[in-house]
């Protein structure tokens, strides 16, 4: 929550965590679980949507920029941060992905991070990002693909898509394509730092989706669909 003058969200120092939650929230802070529609408020445990917060140490505004503070908080003290997230039964804050990252396939969000997560059970992919692709005006899941060594890329190809199908929503699909690649585009300082000792912190660096998305507006357009190497 970088539009705060201290965290929001934190661990207790005497306890041990052994999940991906980003803690819980810290005094005097207050936070909910919003939906697409800014009105409904999200009350159940694990419902995903936009984090929304508030609290002391909460910014007054952006310097100057009146349009884009009304934007970011509401009337009543609520920053819009931004974060697709969930709450667990025991309090703690999950954050899945970010709301502008969210592919919207006739009118269902669809969140890249849950698709890559699932493509990255199956046993030929090694790496894997997802971004949304427009093609004859519909927003569709396109998968970027690195394989593992010796997986012949245009049979797996079809058989991820098929894969996929039989684990995921309709609208989650990947009609937007499979396409393998060499290596995803993340962020160059965390290459740069741990490319040589640290594969595990260099999968899980920030994927650069504009690069992945300017990517796939160029591949496919109107053409045909189809997995390949390029």
């Amino acid at each position: 929550m970088t539009e705060a003058t201290c965290t929001l969200l934190g661990w207790d120092p005497r306890e041990l965590s052994h999940s991906s939650s980003v803690g819980e929230l810290m005094a005097n802070c207050s936070a909910k679980i919003m939906s697409e529609d800014p009105a409904t408020e999200l009350l159940n445990r694990g419902q995903r949507g936009e984090v929304w917060v508030r609290g002391p140490n909460i910014m007054k505004g952006y310097w100057r920029k009146p349009a884009a503070t009304a934007e970011m908080l509401t009337v009543d003290g609520w920053m819009k941060t931004g974060d697709i997230g969930y709450v667990d039964e025991h309090g703690k804050f999950f954050i899945v992905d970010r709301k502008k990252e969210l592919i919207k396939v006739k009118g269902n969000q669809v969140a890249p991070a849950e698709l890559e997560s699932v493509l990255l059970d199956h046993q030929s992919v090694a790496d894997a990002a997802v971004v949304g692709v427009v093609i004859r005006g519909e927003e569709r899941p396109r998968a970027y693909i690195v394989s593992k060594a010796g997986i012949k890329e245009e049979a797996a190809g079809k058989e991820l898509q098929t894969w996929m199908e039989k684990r995921v929503s309709r609208h989650k699909w990947l009609t937007g394509g499979v396409v393998f690649v060499d290596v995803i585009p993340k962020n160059p300082v965390s290459q740069a730092l741990f490319l040589n000792e640290f594969t595990d912190i260099l999968q899980s660096g920030k994927i650069l989706r504009k690069i992945l998305r300017e990517r796939a507006k160029t591949e496919v357009g109107d053409k045909d669909i189809r997995s390949s190497r390029l």
